[in-house]
């Protein structure tokens, strides 16, 4: 009697409906598509995918942006480890995801549309994730006739190590059309019409510019590492991007902006560190936010969305007037001011990647969890609206025209957007307000000493005998 086992039943009264997997599928298969966005019609939609720095967190991940071009394709600007993952939830997967009416593809048909993978340095938060990519983006169209190709522009060390890489793994590298970042390069800053250092454009740079409708593209060295560079991309439409990458103000990005007959519409621009972490910055070769605005107004950008946060900064980004004004650069000056013109020197101006000496001992001083340096949590709300839903009219004079906006992972913006974003901070002052409050709640949790718990759990028990007696 004790060889039989009990059969266990379903209890089916609690179970409205029983699928089976097809069954599933083809219910997914008959949602109907939401209504069109709105913003449809823009030509250019960024949409970082991850905005964090460093390492990935609960909140950001690593460094990744994509950008739909209108009747052309996709591009990948960076792609730190984890993007795929990303890509597949924003887009989705194996389905499209209709929650996403911006970029109105799955991820599947993402890849096959995909034009260009961009890398700006060398560093594994921009570059770790490009193997899954481009091992997916083989898989995905291989079958294809005629079989695409993808542009890949990066460092030339980019190259050698998929080289490495492709020998234990298929990328699909005879279907890449390699450019080195130094073959487009603008090097000389001074000059109205840009220079290149390689005047004879080669087969792929011409296809590229032919996939995507470009006019122009263009890269230029930054102060960060070894091999770091900037981009800007020009429409035939008119619109024009560029994307800093990671960098201190720099003379050659502002070159870069300014380069052509069109400021840009987007500049996509890290702002890794709050402004009283400027020593950080400076000896990390990073920007902070009103660093970052004042890049955007030395090259008369239209719109400015900010990317690149140190992983230990949950509040949004906050800027001053007297920090803007505060930013110089080789040739330029005070990039924020309105007198600066095209190719002026300046003689007593540093180069910002030296404008400072930092003491090694006050590097990361202030490491740890930041909470916008505010210690009261109950006026964080107060002191984001006031910067950022009624500006004093001094920074509206520095600001101008000016749009800004921060980017949050797996979102979408075109340049409307950006100029709607100031009036949404009240929900977003709100729940960042909350996240922190509860980060705090559970760091404080994890800080307590067993010791500690175990007799703060003595006394509630004594306190509940006593109450109960």
């Amino acid at each position: 009697m004790y060889d039989i086992e009990p059969e266990p039943k379903l209890d089916e009264s609690m179970v409205t409906q029983l699928l089976t997997a097809e069954q599933m599928l083809a219910k997914v298969d008959d949602v109907t598509p939401p209504s069109p966005h709105p913003n449809d019609g823009d030509d250019l939609v960024v949409c970082p995918i991850g905005t964090g720095s460093s390492v990935p967190s609960t909140y950001r991940n690593v460094s990744s942006n994509i950008v739909s071009v209108k009747g052309f394709g996709g591009i990948v600007l960076d792609c730190g480890e984890s993007t795929v993952s990303q890509l597949k939830r924003f887009l989705g997967f194996p389905r499209r995801n209709y929650a996403n009416t911006r970029i109105q593809q799955s991820y599947t048909e993402f890849l096959k549309t995909l034009k260009l993978l961009y890398v700006s340095h060398m560093h594994a938060d921009h570059h770790l994730g490009a193997i899954q990519l481009l091992h997916e983006w083989n898989q995905a169209t291989q079958m294809m006739d005629p079989k695409p190709r993808l542009s890949v522009l990066a460092p030339a060390r980019f190259w050698a190590w998929l080289e490495d890489f492709s020998g234990v793994q298929d990328l699909g590298l005879d279907r890449l059309d390699f450019i080195s970042c130094s073959d487009i390069r603008l090097i000389d800053p001074t000059a109205k019409i840009p220079i290149k250092e390689n005047q004879k454009y080669r087969t792929a740079v011409t296809k590229l510019k032919s996939d995507l409708g470009l006019v122009d593209i263009l890269t230029c060295g930054v102060i960060h590492c070894p091999w770091a560079y900037g981009l800007s991309l020009t429409h035939y439409t008119g619109w024009k991007l560029v994307y800093s990458g990671d960098t201190r103000p720099c003379a050659n990005l502002v070159t870069l902006g300014r380069a052509g007959d069109k400021p840009p519409t987007v500049l996509l621009h890290e702002a890794t560190l709050p402004d009283y972490l400027h020593v950080d910055a400076v000896a990390k070769r990073h920007s902070t936010v009103s660093e970052a605005v004042a890049m955007a107004l030395g090259m008369g950008a239209e719109n400015l969305l900010l990317t690149h946060f140190s992983q230990r900064c949950l509040d949004l980004p906050r800027w001053t007037t007297a920090n803007i004004e505060a930013v110089k650069v080789a040739r330029y000056g005070y990039v924020a001011s309105a007198s600066t013109s095209v190719g002026s020197s300046v003689d007593d101006v540093e180069d910002s990647a030296t404008e400072l000496d930092v003491d090694d001992d006050d590097i990361d001083a202030g490491a740890g969890v930041d909470f916008g340096h505010v210690n009261d949590l109950e006026t964080y709300g107060q002191d984001v609206a006031e910067q950022t839903d009624a500006p004093n009219a001094a920074l509206n004079a520095v600001l101008g025209n000016l749009k800004i906006a921060s980017a949050f992972d797996m979102s979408a913006y075109a340049p409307r957007d950006i100029k709607k974003y100031r009036y949404n901070t009240h929900r977003l002052k709100q729940v960042l307000h909350d996240e922190m409050k509860l980060f705090i709640a559970e760091e404080s949790a994890d800080t307590v000493e067993p010791s500690q718990l175990k007799k703060g759990k003595q006394k509630a028990k004594a306190k509940k005998g006593k109450d109960s007696a």
